[in-house]
């Protein structure tokens, strides 16, 4: 996959899963209820991909080390999200 420069590798869910360690899917669970962020490629009728971004995955890894909760990790994403909004006005 090629990727331009700063721009954060994306993985497929079982490229994901493998590098958390979890099976492929629980991976799904976790992104389609919100609590591990990812996106979605276009797809027939909305049916994408999905995709995990790196820098997120990194965090999560460090977080499930450290021994949060999936609510405890979704509450990190959530207050992130706050914070850049605040910063961009």
């Amino acid at each position: 996959m090629e990727q331009q420069e700063n721009t954060p590798a994306r993985l497929r869910i079982t490229e994901a899963a493998a590098y958390l360690n979890i099976s492929p899917d629980q991976m799904r669970r976790l992104g389609d209820v919100g609590i591990i962020p990812m996106t979605r490629t276009l797809g027939i009728k909305g049916a994408g991909h999905r995709q995990f971004d790196q820098r997120v995955l990194d965090t999560v890894r460090v977080l499930m080390r450290n021994g949060a909760s999936h609510e405890q990790i979704q509450e990190h994403f959530y207050q992130a999200a706050r914070r850049e909004m605040t910063a961009n006005g």
